[in-house]
C-alpha cells in the first residue's frame, strides 16, 4: 500500500513534527553531553533526567509515526484500522508525562547546583519537584485508566465509562504548563536579586531561562485547541502535534543552558558564569569567600593577564604561579573554585571545593 499520509495536511504535519522534534531532542542531548566532556565535568543527575526526558519523548514518537502510517491521509478508516489508531494513541500519552517530569526535573536540578546557597530558592526547587513528580504520577495512571475497562477505548459497543478528554486534557495541562511559568518566576528571582551583574546581562539570562516559558505556553495552546476543533478526529492530531512541539521544546530548554563549553566565547554562556559566581559570593557569609564575587571578580580578571590567578582561603589571598595554575587547569578544566564552610553554615572553617561549569 502506498504512503498517501501527504493527502491530508494534517497527518503530513504532525509526521514531519515528530521526526524533526526526535532528531533534534537527541542531537540536544548528545551536545549535552559534549558539552559536559569538554568542561571536564562529570555527568550529573540533571544529565541524567534530559536522557530519560528524550527516551520517552522517542517511545511517545514511535506509535505516534505508526498511528499515522495507519491513518495514510485518510479522513475514515475501517473498524480494524480504528482499533489500531486508538491503541497507538492509548500506549503514547503517558510517556508524555515521563518526558515532561524528566525535562523540569533536569531543570530543577541545575537549579539546584547552580544556586544551594540559596536556602528559599533551594525550598521553592524541592517544592516545585514534588508538584512536578504528583502531576505526572497521576496524569501517568490517569490515562492509563482512561476507560474503564480499556477495551472500551476502541470498542464503544462495550459496557463502561471513559473520561472526557477535553476535560482530561485542560485539567491535566494547566498545573504542568504552570510549572513551566513557576520555573521562569524563579531564575528571573534569583537573577534580579543580583546586584553585581550588568543589565546586558541580566538581560541575556533572562532569555536563556524563559525559553522554557514555551513549553508552557504550548499547553495551554492545546487546551485551546483541544475544545476549539471541529471534530473528534481533527483533536486527535492537533494534540500530537502540540505535544510534539511541547516536548521539542522542553528537551531542548533543559539542555541549552550547558552548552557553555561548546561556545567558550560567546558572552551569553560566560553571563552565566558571572551570575553562579555572584550567587556564590553573596551566599558564603560565615567564612566562606567565593572566586569570581563582587570585587574580586575585576581584580581576577586583571591579574589573570598578567599570567597568574588568586585563590582565596582562610589565610587570605595567595598567588599562584603558571605552573600551578596550568596543573590546576588541567585537573579541573574550565570548573571554577568555590570557597565555603566544611562541615556546616554554622561553623567559620573554610576550604576549597571544585564547582563544576554550567
Amino acid at each position: 500500500m502506498a504512503f498517501n499520509i501527504s493527502h491530508n495536511y494534517l497527518q503530513e504535519t504532525c509526521f514531519v513534527l515528530a521526526i524533526l522534534g526526535a532528531s533534534l531532542a537527541i542531537i540536544a542531548t548528545v551536545l549535552r553531553f559534549v558539552a559536559v566532556r569538554l568542561g571536564r565535568r562529570k555527568p550529573g543527575w540533571e544529565d541524567w533526567f534530559a536522557v530519560l526526558a528524550t527516551f520517552f519523548f522517542i517511545i511517545y514518537v514511535i506509535p505516534l509515526i505508526y498511528l499515522l502510517s495507519v491513518m495514510n491521509g485518510e479522513s475514515t478508516w475501517t473498524a480494524e484500522q480504528v482499533v489500531k489508531i486508538k491503541k497507538s494513541g492509548y500506549s503514547m500519552g503517558p510517556q508524555f508525562c515521563m518526558n515532561q517530569l524528566f525535562a523540569k526535573l533536569s531543570i530543577l536540578f541545575l537549579y539546584r547546583r547552580l544556586f544551594h546557597v540559596n536556602e528559599r530558592f533551594l525550598y521553592c526547587v524541592w517544592f516545585l519537584g514534588s508538584v512536578q513528580v504528583a502531576w505526572s504520577i497521576a496524569t501517568y495512571l490517569a490515562h492509563y485508566l482512561e476507560c474503564i475497562p480499556t477495551a472500551k477505548l476502541w470498542d464503544t459497543t462495550i459496557e463502561g465509562h471513559c473520561i472526557n478528554s477535553s476535560a482530561f486534557l485542560a485539567a491535566g495541562e494547566t498545573p504542568n504548563s504552570l510549572v513551566d511559568f513557576a520555573l521562569i518566576g524563579l531564575a528571573i528571582w534569583m537573577v534580579q536579586s543580583l546586584k553585581s551583574i550588568k543589565t546586558n546581562e541580566k538581560i541575556r539570562l533572562y532569555f536563556i531561562f524563559t525559553i522554557g516559558g514555551l513549553a508552557g505556553v504550548l499547553g495551554f495552546v492545546k487546551i485551546g485547541e483541544g475544545f476549539g476543533a471541529t471534530s473528534k478526529s481533527k483533536i486527535e492530531l492537533l494534540d500530537p502535534i502540540w505535544a510534539t512541539v511541547q516536548q521539542t521544546c522542553s528537551v531542548i530548554c533543559c539542555c541549552a543552558p550547558l552548552y557553555k563549553p561548546l561556545f567558550p566565547e560567546m558572552g551569553l554562556f560566560n553571563s552565566l558564569h558571572s551570575l553562579t559566581s555572584s550567587v556564590l559570593g553573596r551566599g558564603s557569609s560565615n567564612g566562606g569567600t567565593v572566586v569570581g564575587a563582587g570585587d574580586n571578580y575585576s581584580q581576577l580578571q586583571d591579574y589573570q593577564k598578567h599570567g597568574g590567578a588568586y585563590a582565596i582561603g582562610t589565610k587570605g589571598m595567595k598567588h599562584m604561579d603558571r605552573a600551578s595554575k596550568q596543573r590546576s587547569h588541567e585537573a579541573v578544566g574550565n570548573d571554577w573554585v568555590e570557597m565555603h564552610n566544611s562541615s556546616s553554615r554554622k561553623t567559620s572553617t573554610s576550604q576549597t571545593h571544585i564547582l563544576s561549569p554550567v
